[in-house]
């Protein structure tokens, strides 16, 4: 059970911490109504992959949102993978929730097909 402090640390802290470093997102459940909220956004990873098909690169990223969505920057009451984040015009899908006491760490994934390549494809 967390602390008087935790419990009053987090109710001061992440309101705060989405007015200064959040950025305007819109999560969409899967078969559900989008929802306009600030999202607090870490850095763009690429992670390359072999698979089948010759090496494959995707995106990764990390947001961190409220779960209160009665709150004054939205949020997402139960964030489940497989919904759709857009952060500057483009989609992540979610692929993983860690829940917190009032925000959810997302993990985001983007594979764009583009980015497929055989082994030695533009050797010379």
């Amino acid at each position: 059970m967390p602390s008087q402090f935790d419990t009053d640390y987090a109710d001061a802290v992440l309101p705060g911490l989405l007015e200064v470093h959040g950025s305007a997102a819109t999560y969409t459940p899967a078969g559900g109504s989008p929802v306009s909220l600030r999202a607090m956004t870490g850095p763009i990873e690429l992670v390359e992959a072999d698979v089948v098909e010759g090496i494959q690169e995707h995106q990764t990223r990390t947001i961190t949102i409220s779960i209160d969505p009665a709150g004054e920057y939205g949020g997402v009451a139960a964030p489940a993978i497989h919904d759709t984040v857009q952060i500057d015009s483009v989609d992540w899908d979610v692929a993983k929730v860690s829940m917190g006491r009032e925000s959810a760490a997302l993990s985001l994934v983007r594979e764009p097909s583009v980015e497929k390549a055989r082994p030695n494809f533009r050797q010379r």
